[in-house]
């Protein structure tokens, strides 16, 4: 769905609404204004592209790196842009977020596991 099509779309069922009843028609017009500003400041931006992002406490080497992305690209599939960054919190091992999964495989998330299970 395009973006102008996607604003029509939005603009008909403020229309709708308005007419029908189930908002008031003021509520209607700034509806559509509101969808014709979103709009504006969206318009041709590039589409959010999900990818991996890497945190370790220190930084990779470069062999390092290339083997932990083949290792991501055959389990989360391949085109999916790799972030490396340092994270001293992280203390040991890697934290990744893939797409909106995280997985925590830092020594710091193992660390607040054991305290939550202590308290």
């Amino acid at each position: 769905m395009s973006a102008d099509s996607w604003d029509r779309d939005l603009a008909r069922l403020a229309d709708t609404l308005g007419q029908g009843g189930a908002i008031d028609p003021s509520q209607a017009d700034l509806l559509k204004r509101l969808v014709s500003e979103v709009g504006a400041l969206t318009r041709g931006r590039q589409p959010h592209r999900p990818g991996i992002i890497v945190r370790t406490a220190v930084p990779l080497a470069p062999a390092e790196r290339t083997e932990l992305e083949q290792v991501l690209a055959r389990r989360f599939g391949t085109g999916q842009p790799v972030t490396f960054a340092v994270d001293p919190t992280v203390l040991g091992g890697v934290w990744l977020r893939v797409g909106d999964r995280i997985i925590d495989g830092s020594l710091r998330g193992r660390l607040e596991a054991l305290r939550k299970q202590l308290t």
